[in-house]
């Protein structure tokens, strides 16, 4: 993501973040977090994906 220092890893992401990393609807995600299958945090008003969160639920799907 823009603005990050060269070697920094975010920790988490926003959903409109994840949206665009993973090509994703608000909706799509919204019903992934509600059905448990991906983990969010909520920080004041905006929900947060952990990276690591994203990455196991991306490594849980199945392989094309």
């Amino acid at each position: 993501m823009e603005g990050q220092a060269a070697g920094q890893e975010r920790l988490a992401y926003t959903l409109e973040e994840v949206q665009q990393l993973i090509s994703a609807s608000k909706g799509h995600l919204r019903n992934l977090i509600n059905g448990g299958d991906l983990p969010a945090r909520k920080s004041r008003r905006k929900t947060l994906i952990l990276r690591s969160d994203l990455e196991a639920y991306l490594k849980g799907l199945p392989t094309a």
